[in-house]
């Protein structure tokens, strides 16, 4: 009996969870297009934040790959915290799908499902969107032949007097048992880290009858509590909007099943009476010693508990930001955190939005070392040098990161290939920019060091000069993100008129620099280092206008 225990629960919950896998990847990878589309769409309004996160995660089955893809967004810039927040809460509801996937009584379809799918796979690989029907199938008829499975192990130990006393140390019915069972239900999700795993191992019990269906309820709760330690983990090391984002999924989990447990009695009628409407015979129809009806009673307890939840909140929402961001707060001098993991290989869409976060923020860091500079010439300290060679080792760094990443992604033919190219030259022109700036940098205190310090129209210039690059690296921070929305087209003529206009600024301080050699007006030291500067400067914005050309796809 406890041979045939364990090795139909190890084998039907691997194959479970592996089903589940498969399915929500398959559905995830055939998809990703519209994602993109229906993610541009997010505003701020309330309702059609949670419709949309509602919808994702329907569509791709993982609320863990949800969240991840949002806390990509938020650093992306293309979300901000409280548009999170709604995609966040309609998740919640989305997720609550899979239940309802488990509880069609559609076993027979299994082993049909595995096999045709297996199929599709080996024969049909060349074509993409063949391969990913065919891990759909495959995925969905190894979720319910590891459900069988399941079914099957619980079965052999029904009617052992040991083992029942097991599950009778949680039960529901006292207010002591529900707590054990929401612990339970925490801790062996936190564990496996899925919660759709623990609810195919909960339906699998009730069935059977093992447990019965307020026990049940109460398993689901603690799950939900525990299904956040996904992206708690996931944001370990990450910024400070990540964690904050990670938080709001907690802090609604955690809340809605305070409330929710000590109104649990009503929670329970509310279920039932709910259910009854749609299935007759009530939840302890038995037909083969197997509850028929306890699954979709399940489902519904998910259902219903997600959707309080949300309208509870929808009315908070202003409030869970505000709470959020006292508990994380901003730090000036945080550490940035890049996302470019490898468990994104297989989400592209959230691959490249964080790639296209990450190159972004390489422009931010180009735009301290702009205003490091400026700096300078108050302050010509070793200490400042020596951050703004910081920044241009950051800048290297990030720029081998992306590399590796893209190339990583390439291999997995999930992005088109000029997009790929197009990113990670983005990336080595704000690499070479920063090692242009560092230069300057070092220039700038030379000239202070020789007691040749620039006159006041050479410093006004170099300012000028300065602020020209800052603005023309805002600007790009807003295209990057941007890049499938923006009309390549209107964005190139407008970029090119705001390049030209920096670059006839720099042509003007060159001319008056020639003026001034020629009129022998400087010294030569001076004229040196100064010249220096102004050719440090035209590399600097012919990287630029390479990260225009770029982003458009044209050549000025």
């Amino acid at each position: 009996m406890i041979q045939n225990l364990t090795f139909n629960l190890i084998g039907g919950f691997g194959l479970f969870m592996f089903g589940l896998k498969l399915f929500s990847d398959g559905l995830q990878e055939s998809t990703e297009s519209r994602l993109k589309e229906i993610l541009h769409k997010v505003t701020n309004n309330k309702i059609l934040g949670i419709s949309l996160g509602f919808l994702i995660t329907a569509i791709v089955q993982s609320s863990s790959a949800v969240t991840v893809m949002t806390v990509s967004f938020v650093n992306a810039g293309i979300l901000n915290l409280t548009q999170a927040i709604n995609i966040i809460l309609g998740a919640n509801i989305g997720t609550t799908i899979t239940g309802w996937i488990i509880s069609l009584n559609i076993d027979v379809l299994a082993l049909p499902s595995l096999g045709i799918g297996s199929i599709i796979v080996i024969f049909c690989s060349e074509n993409r969107r063949l391969k990913f029907f065919g891990e759909i199938l495959m995925g969905f008829g190894m979720i319910f032949y590891g459900l069988i499975l399941m079914k099957n192990a619980f079965e052999s130990v029904r009617g052992s007097e040991e083992f029942e006393k097991i599950f009778l140390i949680a039960n529901a019915d006292t207010f002591k048992g529900r707590f054990l069972c929401v612990m339970i239900g925490m801790i062996v999700t936190a564990i496996i880290q899925s919660s759709s795993a623990a609810l195919g191992v909960t339906i699998s019990l009730a069935i059977v009858g093992l447990i019965d269906f307020p026990t049940s309820v109460a398993l689901i709760l603690g799950q939900n509590i525990g299904t956040t330690i996904t992206a708690v983990l996931a944001t370990l090391n990450a910024s400070t909007n990540a964690k904050r984002a990670a938080l709001v999924h907690s802090l609604f989990n955690i809340f809605g099943v305070i409330y929710m447990f000590f109104l649990f009695n009503p929670y329970i009628k509310l279920v039932s009476f709910l259910a009854g409407f749609i299935v007759s015979g009530g939840v302890y129809k038995v037909v083969n010693n197997n509850y028929v009806n306890i699954s979709f009673y399940i489902a519904a307890a998910h259902t219903v508990f997600n959707i309080a939840n949300v309208i509870v909140f929808y009315f908070l929402t202003d409030k869970l930001e505000k709470i959020v961001c006292i508990l994380i707060k901003e730090k000036d001098d945080e550490k940035h955190a890049s996302l470019l993991l490898d468990k994104l290989l297989n989400m592209p869409i959230s691959a490249e939005i964080e790639v296209r976060k990450e190159v972004t923020y390489m422009g931010e860091i180009a735009k301290k070392m702009l205003i490091r500079i400026k700096k300078l010439f108050d302050n010509p300290s070793e200490r400042l040098l020596n951050k703004i060679r910081d920044n241009e080792k950051f800048l290297d760094n990030t720029d081998n990161e992306i590399h590796t990443f893209l190339l990583k992604l390439l291999g997995k033919n999930t992005l088109n290939s000029s997009n790929i190219a197009s990113l990670i030259n983005i990336s080595t022109y704000y690499e070479n920019l920063g090692d242009n700036l560092k230069d300057l940098a070092k220039a700038i205190i030379k000239g202070n060091e020789k007691r040749t310090l620039f006159n006041e129209i050479q410093k006004k210039d170099i300012l000028k000069m300065i602020n020209n690059n800052v603005e023309f690296i805002d600007y790009l921070s807003t295209l990057i993100p941007q890049y499938y929305y923006i009309n390549k087209e209107k964005t190139y003529e407008e970029a090119i008129e705001k390049y030209h206009k920096v670059k006839d600024f720099y042509y003007q301080a060159r001319q008056r620099h020639y003026d001034n050699v020629d009129k022998s007006l400087i010294p030569p030291l001076n004229a040196h280092l100064y010249g220096d500067v102004l050719v440090y400067f035209n590399r600097s914005i012919s990287n630029l206008v390479n990260i225009v050309e770029e982003i458009t796809g044209k050549d000025k």
